[in-house]
């Protein structure tokens, strides 16, 4: 039975009714709306077909399948179905990307950062190139759970939800895995954007390919993070309503902290950017860019977190958190 109609049975036996099956994307109103997600879906179905057991760990498992799921929620899930493993994005997640990204590509703040010209850039370009790296990510973060075998943070089904509402209990356990995703999902994404084929076309797209190779790879490191902290800013509660160390999900500021942390350490050993170039200024100018551009930041909430995290407690928290997921990075 093709996957497709595998997944489209189990999400409409298994799911709230806030899902409605898998995602026709014929019936997508937006004629480039769907030229994008045909693109995507046979892009990630491609490299998921040409994943071995060096990048599982080892791990054993069916085959995986990326698809859309038609619903009315913004989300994410990895399912560990045992005819396919799926990694399955919401049409309303793809939307909330695609209109980050847009407002990205369009920003003169943007462009300024990263030294693209706005009168020979068309903005198309920027727009697709920033929604993909999201979108990969996303996609690299769920297939982590499943083939790193992550528990703590699943329902009880199985399934992992990457967005759960702020009054879900969860552990230390369940955000030192979600951290653990982050990383291997920065990993996994800087390989591709940096050292694969892909690296170049975009480049081309973009009409930088004849720069220096150092001015490339801190460019595409440039879009990397703003796409990310542009994605994290949309995930900004109001308040944190829980205690930390209750939270599913660590705190959007240590999220992006681990994310920064791990991109380093990859630079570091394969040399593509400079330690030097990961500057608290730069950085902090690439998160206000992002951030500017995401309606839905609040800003007291965003506030009330740096605030937490920046007390003695918050600041053992995140030490605790980051030197637990180095172990499971590890494997200790």
């Amino acid at each position: 039975m093709p996957p497709e109609i595998i997944l489209d049975r189990y999400v409409k036996e298994n799911f709230p009714k806030s899902y409605s099956g898998k995602l026709d994307v014929e019936r997508v109103g937006s004629p480039s709306l769907r030229t994008f997600l045909y693109g995507l879906q046979i892009e990630t179905n491609d490299a998921l077909q040409m994943e071995n057991a060096n990048a599982s760990g080892g791990v054993v498992h069916p085959p995986f399948h990326f698809d859309y799921l038609l619903a009315t929620v913004t989300n994410a899930h990895a399912i560990p179905h045992e005819r396919f493993w799926f990694i399955a994005l919401t049409l309303p997640l793809i939307k909330s990307v695609t209109d980050v990204s847009r407002h990205l590509s369009r920003s003169s703040a943007v462009l300024q950062l990263l030294h693209l010209d706005s009168g020979t850039l068309r903005p198309d370009i920027l727009w697709s190139y920033l929604g993909h790296i999201q979108l990969l990510f996303l996609t690299a973060h769920e297939y982590t759970h499943l083939i790193h075998e992550h528990s703590a943070g699943r329902e009880p089904s199985g399934v992992w939800t990457e967005l759960v509402p702020q009054t879900t209990c969860g552990s230390i356990d369940s955000q030192v895995e979600e951290l653990d995703a982050d990383g291997y999902a920065t990993y996994l994404v800087l390989a591709f954007l940096l050292r694969s084929p892909w690296r170049l076309r975009q480049l081309i797209l973009l009409g930088q390919e004849n720069m220096p190779a150092v001015d490339c790879d801190e460019l595409i490191m440039s879009c990397f993070f703003l796409s990310l902290m542009a994605f994290f800013s949309t995930l900004w509660p109001e308040s944190i309503k829980l205690p930390l160390d209750r939270l599913t999900h660590p705190p959007v500021p240590v999220r992006i902290d681990y994310v920064i942390h791990v991109a380093k350490m990859w630079c570091g050993q394969f040399g593509h950017v400079k330690q030097s170039w990961f500057t608290s200024p730069r950085l902090q100018d690439l998160f206000h860019a992002a951030a500017s551009e995401v309606d839905r930041t609040n800003r007291q909430g965003w506030d009330e977190q740096i605030a937490l995290l920046s007390s003695a407690d918050g600041d053992q928290y995140r030490n605790m958190l980051f030197e637990e997921s180095n172990k499971m990075r590890r494997r200790e």
